[in-house]
């Protein structure tokens, strides 16, 4: 088995992400798999993983292996923004640490006609021996990206004289605080520095605790045999029961450090009872939750995509004829498309192969391939100058019920035409399915999401949001291509616009069509010059068009306008009450302050703005 981890950030950065990586590969060694993670997609397509899994939500799915995300994170973190839910959408399925998030995630999906996998997962840890010896103190981890959430809590922990805290070291401090051990990001320090403390502090966020999403904290306590002190979280009464000790972290700071003191003061004074409570943590975390443990489910979970990604049964044996325009490229690119055809999970594929230069050799070419199940006839098209007749030409050459179009430069995911068919065969009023677009730099090898969205008539109508190949359509639109518009460039926007007014166009939401570039290809450097006439040309043809595709119907505008407007006004609102309960933190604010550059250089300004509206949404605010 071979898994790769899509990081949000270089390998190399020490973030907790950086420090989970570590124990997961420690847990996959033992069973001989192979284990990488790197943000860089090149990397991750050298590989060739059987499953990569997602880390992060800001990670969208950019490669053709089976993905998986990893949502160890609350809604709270992502909900209402529309890339990150674009992104948790575009995986092949979810693995999730709590049931709110899972039944969340459920209802971002259940429109969609395709089916996801699901499984389970936590930030945790290998599975470890528990530690013997001589304990002593209370530990506690602060979480790097939030540092100041629990600061006066600590600081009144601090007092009584045990705790030990670890983390990079912190201006914004108060007085009092011990020094921090920083330990490296290697998956086994933390653990072992457990074993040698006799408590750990476990605290959650808010928006953690009311979903009920651990965070990793517990599950490094119980691994490394500290005894467990954790806030009033659900998931960790359901699981530990009284296997951990429990505290109200909503209390003002000095109760909640009286509380820490009263649970120290006990562990001191019963040993045995401690150790007990120890090794039950420990049994459950090793028994359920260590990565040991999670990753049993990585290679039913990989084949379960596969077999996802088939056809929906009711299309599965109608043929999709592809388009392959090609002519003036080096014939490995003819080549490497049709490939991209063969590997399809529809089971009926044809391809058209459209020459408009050299049909002689692209005919020999093609019946020199390898036999396989993909059907491939050559057909001529003449040399006009114009991209537009060799795609019309293919037009007139379609003979079955689907047809889709693929340029030889181009390629496509494996599930990409089951993907489109799966919306056709739900939808019986739709007319063309696309997918989202990813963006294939093959000079700098590396991949970007292009376009991913909603249909939205007037914003194609002013630019084209859909890519030439991202698309399965109906032969009842055929008619509706009209004659040869004698275009040199922006045919296939051309297309797509005389569909738009013909039928009814929806997204598949699957990311699945790779729009492959190459510096200095002079195939596409010389239609930029011709470009701003062509369109010159598609706003004449469509000026006296009586359907337009950018007019959608007048309920329909009303309806998104008005919940647009509506959207704004609630994020005022949440940013304004959000400033204001920052602005009354006093105690909070300098500390704040300090850490702000260091905020802004990892998540910029918006980040900021989102942090202080997200602020705004809490209970009592």
């Amino acid at each position: 088995m071979r898994i790769a981890v899509h990081a949000m950030a270089a390998a190399e950065r020490p973030i907790s992400e950086a420090e989970q990586f570590r124990r997961l590969a420690i847990a996959c060694e033992r069973r001989g798999w192979a284990c990488l993670r790197s943000d860089d997609t090149a990397a991750i397509e050298e590989f060739r993983p059987d499953l990569v899994l997602a880390e992060h939500f800001l990670v969208p799915k950019l490669t053709p292996f089976p993905t998986v995300g990893l949502l160890w994170n609350p809604p709270f973190f992502w909900d209402g923004k529309d890339e990150a839910m674009k992104n948790i959408v575009s995986y092949d399925g979810h693995l999730f640490a709590d049931p709110q998030t899972r039944r969340h995630v459920r209802d971002l999906v259940a429109g969609l006609p395709v089916r996801f996998v699901e499984g389970r997962w936590v930030p945790s840890c290998q599975a470890t021996p528990l530690a013997a010896g001589r304990r002593d103190g209370l530990a506690y981890f602060e979480a790097a990206w939030d540092r100041a959430r629990h600061r006066d809590i600590v600081a009144a922990v601090a007092r009584y004289g045990w705790l030990h805290l670890y983390g990079p070291p912190d201006e914004g401090d108060p007085p009092g605080l011990p020094r921090r051990l920083m330990l490296p990001f290697d998956g086994e320090s933390v653990v072992r520095e457990l074993g040698r403390r006799a408590a750990a502090l476990c605290l959650h966020s808010g928006p953690h605790r009311r979903t009920g999403t651990p965070a990793s904290r517990v599950f490094e306590a119980a691994a490394g045999g500290a005894v467990v002190i954790a806030d009033a979280h659900p998931f960790v009464r359901e699981t530990f029961g009284d296997a951990a000790l429990y505290l109200d972290s909503e209390a003002p700071p000095a109760a909640v450090a009286a509380a820490v003191a009263r649970h120290m003061e006990w562990i001191a004074a019963n040993p045995e009872a401690a150790d007990a409570m120890r090794a039950a943590a420990h049994r459950i975390f090793t028994e359920r939750f260590a990565y040991d443990v999670l990753v049993d489910q990585l290679p039913g979970l990989a084949a379960e995509i596969r077999a996802a990604w088939a056809s929906p049964p009711a299309v599965a044996a109608e043929s999709v004829t592809c388009i392959v325009r090609t002519g003036g490229r080096d014939l490995a690119l003819l080549d490497r498309a049709l490939a991209s055809l063969e590997q399809q999970t529809h089971p009926a594929v044809a391809a058209v192969v459209v020459a408009w230069r050299d049909a002689a050799a692209v005919t020999r070419f093609v019946a020199e391939r390898p036999a396989s199940r993909l059907r491939v006839r050559v057909v001529a098209s003449p040399d006009t100058g114009c991209r537009s007749t060799a795609l019309w030409t293919g037009l007139g050459a379609i003979d079955t019920a689907f047809f889709a179009v693929l340029d030889d430069d181009d390629t496509l995911m494996p599930n990409h035409l089951a993907g489109c068919l799966a919306v056709l065969a739900a939808h019986p009023d739709v007319d063309l399915a696309y997918a989202g677009t990813v963006a294939v730099d093959e000079t700098r090898a590396s991949r970007t999401l292009l376009w991913f969205s909603h249909f939205d008539p007037a914003r194609f109508r002013a630019a084209n949001t859909i890519a030439s190949h991202a698309w399965v359509a109906r032969a009842r639109l055929l008619p509706a291509a009209g004659p040869d518009p004698d275009f040199v460039v922006a045919e296939d926007w051309y297309l797509l616009l005389r569909f738009a007014c013909a039928g009814r166009i929806a997204p598949s939401w699957r990311l699945t069509a790779e729009y492959r570039r190459r510096d200095g290809d002079p195939s596409h450097s010389a239609l930029a010059e011709a470009l701003p006439a062509s369109l010159d040309r598609i706003r004449r043809r469509f000026h006296f068009s009586p359907v337009r595709p950018e007019e959608p119907r007048p309920e329909a505008a009303i309806g998104e306008d008005a919940a647009r407007i509506i959207r704004r006004m609630i994020r005022r609102r949440q940013f304004r009450k959000g400033l204001t309960a920052y602005l009354r933190d006093l105690r909070g604010l300098p500390g704040r302050l300090a850490a702000l550059p260091a905020f802004l250089s990892r998540h910029g300004l918006k980040g900021l703005l989102r942090r202080i509206a997200d602020r705004g949404v809490r209970p009592g605010r």
